[in-house]
């Protein structure tokens, strides 16, 4: 897909299908308020007009207006109130326009905005939701001959009295974090059986193939030198053999002492284990590496954008399968720093092959340290499949991160993390337990990461109910590459 920015006006502009976002106060008291719309309703013969009288056009936002030209269609798309035309606001504009376009058969649609004024970041923010807009997981579905697929081949923005040459470098390095996204999105919709431990690995290499990356994946005997019995624990369930994927940003032209590394559970299929999962949507489980996922296509972006600032991204990766060789509710493992974990709760291992890898970012002298995860059905219970979680030991680094949330338009809240709550966890046979129990569960989990840590400043992001949207809206059905936008952001937020 290709992008155009241009300033050409509503007037003048010829194009297959003009697409614009209006406003519910545009067409208040059963008249049309602004001076756009009034003067579309002349070319466009007294139809947008009589859209509204017949209540066809209400302003809430996603409703959709189309009027039919030989040249020059035009798809108008309710944004609500203008007041709240946010960031989300923004990629859902774009998301639908795009999806309209393709089901009405367009390939080169032309976006008119209103509202950006001249903020350069509301352009990327259209972007990134034109690319989720555009994006379909069709990888193991038969063509059909006689449905020819509609390919989005050009996109054109016009900005009136914006610079060209500045917006279309918005375009091209928004268009990355796009692409990066919709990779993430790529990889947690695949079966397990086609996204194995060994696949995630080379999906994450050739992903990597025209960044500086240095990207190294450890074997099962790597691991086990280094100790990471927690991780080695979960792995040995399955016949599926374990990777520790590891992704290396490390510019020369730096400019900070800072290493950031973002670590990301990788479980390719989640089956609870010994202590197994109910069958009623445990194939949905294949997404249990979406925090993988985040972190591969994330640092790729990081490293397409050049961004001077050291980054390393840590997935540990493996499946959670029953077996006589899996983990034993009452087993006790050692992780890597020594510490020794009592298992109550097969099912609760995404936190164990974390503790391994977060013992490897202190390891590497990580200054700061987030991981992110779909770590607890307990996280959704409490914040539904809208808002990821976020707990952590640093207060800044928590508000410099929800800072890079707002500002990609992605939700997240955060929960305590008090000392009380490591108590939860104590083990009557070893240091810790890996589950403390019904209540606090998304907290306590946290508290059992925070014990591999170290001192380092550390969030972690559980993303149980924001990994996946089960129903089409901004997002199709599916994988949503959650928080992609947000760790680029975050980076970008250090070197700005």
């Amino acid at each position: 897909m290709e992008f155009e920015a241009s300033k050409e006006t509503l007037d003048s502009v010829k194009a297959e299908l003009i697409i614009m976002n209006y406003f519910k106060e545009d067409i208040k008291d059963n008249q049309l308020n602004h001076f756009i719309l009034r003067k579309l309703d002349n070319r466009y013969d007294g139809l947008i007009q009589l859209s509204m009288e017949r209540n066809e056009m209400t302003g809430e936002l996603g409703n959709v207006v189309f009027i039919a030209r030989k040249e020059n269609s035009l798809l108008l798309i309710g944004a609500g109130e203008q007041s709240e035309f946010g960031v989300e606001e923004i990629k859902y504009f774009g998301a639908l326009g795009i999806r309209e376009s393709k089901k009405r058969g367009f390939r080169k649609p032309t976006y008119y905005t209103r509202g950006f004024d001249d903020n350069a970041s509301k352009i990327s923010s259209l972007v990134e939701g034109i690319y989720v807009g555009d994006y379909s997981f069709d990888l193991f579905k038969s063509v059909d001959e006689s449905k020819p697929k509609i390919i989005i081949s050009t996109v054109k923005i016009l900005w009136e009295n914006a610079d060209v040459d500045v917006t279309e470098r918005i375009i091209n390095k928004s268009k990355i974090i796009g692409e990066s996204i919709n990779f993430a999105r790529d990889l947690v919709n695949r079966p397990g059986n086609q996204c194995t431990p060994t696949i995630l690995a080379n999906e994450a290499k050739q992903f990597a193939k025209s960044t500086s990356l240095k990207v190294t994946i450890f074997d099962k005997t790597e691991i086990e030198k280094m100790n990471m019995g927690s991780f080695l624990s979960v792995a040995r369930g399955s016949d599926e053999p374990p990777k520790l994927i590891v992704m290396h940003h490390n510019p020369k032209d730096k400019i900070s002492k800072e290493k950031i590394a973002f670590v990301g559970k990788g479980l390719t299929f989640d089956s609870g284990g010994i202590s197994i999962k109910p069958s009623e949507n445990m194939h949905l489980m294949k997404g249990d590496m979406s925090g993988g996922a985040s972190v591969i296509a994330s640092i790729v972006a990081v490293s397409r954008l050049n961004l001077p600032i050291e980054v390393i991204g840590i997935v540990p990766s493996t499946e959670n399968m029953p077996s006589g060789k899996a983990n034993k509710p009452g087993d006790i493992v050692q992780a890597a720093n020594g510490k020794f974990i009592e298992i109550l709760n097969t099912d609760a291992e995404g936190r164990l092959i974390l503790a391994d890898a977060l013992c490897y970012a202190v390891k590497e002298k990580a200054t700061k340290i987030i991981d992110i995860a779909t770590l607890t059905g307990a996280c959704v219970v409490a914040l539904g499949e809208i808002t990821t979680g976020l707990m952590g030991n640093n207060q800044d680094l928590a508000n410099q991160y929800m800072k890079a949330c707002n500002d990609a338009g992605e939700k997240i809240w955060q929960l305590p993390l008090f000392k009380k709550y490591h108590e939860l966890i104590k083990s009557d046979t070893g240091d810790i337990t890996n589950t403390g129990g019904r209540y606090g569960g998304a907290i306590t989990a946290a508290a059992f990461l925070e014990n591999f840590v170290d001192k380092t400043p550390w969030i972690h992001l559980d993303i149980a109910g924001t990994n996946w949207s089960s129903k089409d809206n901004y997002y199709s059905k599916g994988g949503t590459g959650v928080m992609v936008s947000s760790f680029v952001r975050f980076i970008q937020s250090l070197v700005s």
